[in-house]
C-alpha cells in the first residue's frame, strides 16, 4: 500500500516538473528583433534620407556580436559607376541577452534623381557571430521596411491634336458668320418701312 501511494505520488511529481518545464519555455522568446523607419513618410527624386535602425537581443541563452548588416534599397542596381543603392555596416556591437544594451543605428541615403527612384521595400540582413549567424534565419529572406518615392509627373501627346485644333477654329469662324447673318437679317426687318392700307372714296 504505501509502495503504490510512493509511486503515485512520484508520478505526480514527474508530471508536475513537466507542465512547469513546458510553461517556461514558453514563456522563453527565442528571438532577435529588429525595427527599423525612414525619417520621413516619402520621398522625392534627389532628396536625400535617413533609416534609422534597432537591434533588440531577445534570447535568453547567449549574447550575440553584430558583425555586419547589409542594406539594399528598392534603387540597387550596377550602374557605370559600380553597385549603387546599397550599404553595408560593420558596427562590431555586443547586443546582451533579454534586451539589454540593443544596437541603435541608421543610415543615410540618397533617391537617385533618375528613373531608378522607385517605391519599394528597403532589404536588411543581419549577421551575427553565434548560430544561425543571420536574421532573419532564413537564406534569402530579409527585413523590409516599405519606402515611398513621389512619381514624375508623365505627360502624354494627344495624337491629331492639331487636327483637332483646325475644326475648333473652323466652328468659330462659322458661328461668327452665323451671328452676323442673323443680326443683319433682324437690323434689316426691323428697319424696313411698314405697308399701310388706306380707304378708296
Amino acid at each position: 500500500m504505501d509502495r503504490r501511494k510512493i509511486v503515485a505520488a512520484f508520478l505526480m511529481f514527474a508530471v508536475l516538473c513537466m507542465f512547469q518545464s513546458s510553461l517556461s519555455n514558453a514563456q522563453v522568446e527565442q528571438r532577435v528583433n529588429f525595427y527599423a523607419w525612414t525619417d520621413k513618410p516619402y520621398y522625392s527624386p534627389g532628396e536625400k534620407g535617413t533609416l534609422f535602425l534597432v537591434v533588440r537581443n531577445d534570447r535568453t541563452d547567449v549574447d550575440l556580436k553584430i558583425e555586419r548588416i547589409e542594406i539594399y534599397y528598392p534603387w540597387f542596381s550596377f550602374t557605370q559607376n559600380g553597385w549603387e543603392g546599397n550599404s553595408t555596416k560593420e558596427p562590431n556591437f555586443m547586443i546582451k541577452i533579454r534586451g539589454e544594451n540593443p544596437y541603435f543605428g541608421h543610415d543615410n541615403f540618397a533617391v537617385p534623381s533618375d528613373g531608378r527612384a522607385v517605391s519599394g521595400a528597403i532589404k536588411v540582413k543581419i549577421y551575427v557571430d553565434k548560430t544561425p549567424f543571420q536574421y532573419p534565419e532564413a537564406l534569402n529572406q530579409y527585413y523590409e521596411i516599405p519606402v515611398n518615392v513621389a512619381a514624375n509627373p508623365q505627360y502624354t501627346q494627344i495624337k491629331g491634336l492639331d487636327k483637332i485644333e483646325t475644326l475648333l477654329t473652323i466652328q468659330a469662324i462659322l458661328t461668327i458668320v452665323c451671328t452676323v447673318i442673323i443680326a443683319s437679317t433682324i437690323f434689316l426687318s426691323v428697319r424696313r418701312p411698314q405697308i399701310v392700307w388706306e380707304k378708296e372714296e
